[in-house]
């Protein structure tokens, strides 16, 4: 015995997780790093635990289930978000998570991607068999294990690049996404240009999708005069509070309806242009045609005049 008068034993009735083995097979083939794994298994106790397929956590709630400090959680989340295995929104209190169940669809290599149940063997210890035979088989050139890829990993590096010369591919990470929101060129202030403008599309890069909406909050600021220090430390504030799960876009949505009804505009008067370029084109048809069977008429009543 361990010495310990109590011990563990974790019981069903107290509360259990349901998760469909045909996914669960996609998480253990997969090859997560350890701190994904660890966000992975936050997420899924904090959604499929409660029977629920998304829910608003905040990283604070991430770090405190998984011992990681808030800068590895929001990294890691993000990472499995560029990758397809979860999907994030906006929240009330932080982001919206969930599990993308459509594990074809999680950016895999192809070593490793999943088979569907339907045409995976019927036993699954037959691959898990595998995998063992090809470490135990490779000897001391064996593929590096999930902590010891950590260990290895160059700061700021992707993995990819990180173990290069090695047999194994990495686990992919996601590169910085374009500065692009929603499909469309971002709007930046006006008041940011040159190496101002440089760094600030820099940095927005680590909000992904939710950079418009940053942007739109700072420019707000700007116009109503709240700016104390630099624009850039102000957008790295808020880069903060995003990552902490605190940030509010509500100060620049007026910014954002302002541009969806330019766009209605713009597109209608574009509508109206080609309507009205249409009809102009059909008067100018029905102008030619007027004047031959004008041109017509005088003809006939010349030859008419020259046989009299």
């Amino acid at each position: 015995m361990s010495g310990r008068d109590v011990l563990a034993s974790p019981q069903t009735e107290n509360g259990f997780t349901r998760l469909a083995d045909e996914l669960l097979d996609a998480l253990i083939r997969y090859p997560f790093t350890k701190r994904q794994y660890k966000v992975l298994l936050a997420v899924i106790r904090k959604t499929y635990g409660f029977h629920k397929r998304e829910d608003d956590i905040t990283a604070p709630q991430l770090a405190a289930m998984t011992g990681l400090d808030r800068a590895n959680v929001i990294r890691a989340v993000n990472e499995l978000v560029a990758i397809d295995v979860i999907n994030k929104r906006p929240g009330r209190f932080g982001q919206v998570l969930g599990i993308n169940k459509d594990y074809e669809a999680w950016a895999v290599p192809k070593q490793h991607r999943t088979t569907s149940a339907k045409t995976a063997p019927e036993g699954v210890p037959k691959q898990h068999r595998q995998g063992c035979q090809n470490d135990t088989g490779a000897g001391a050139k064996t593929a590096p294990s999930i902590e010891n890829h950590q260990q290895t990993l160059p700061k700021r590096q992707p993995p990819r690049q990180a173990r290069a010369g090695e047999g194994s591919p990495s686990p992919p990470t996601p590169p910085l996404p374009p500065p692009r929101s929603g499909g469309e060129e971002l709007v930046f202030p006006r008041e940011m240009t040159g190496v101002e403008l440089q760094e600030a599309q820099v940095l927005v890069r680590r909000v992904g999708s939710d950079a418009q909406a940053m942007l739109d909050v700072l420019t707000a600021a700007i116009q109503a005069g709240e700016i104390r220090k630099s624009r850039l430390a102000v957008l790295t504030g808020l880069i903060r509070r995003y990552e902490a799960g605190t940030f509010d876009p509500a100060p620049g949505l007026h910014l954002a309806e302002r541009r969806r009804r330019a766009a209605a505009m713009e597109a209608a008067k574009r509508r109206r242009d080609r309507e009205y370029a249409k009809e102009l084109e059909a008067r100018v048809q029905a102008d030619k045609g007027e004047g031959r069977a004008a041109f017509q008429k005088v003809l006939k009543k010349l030859n008419k005049g020259r046989v009299g």
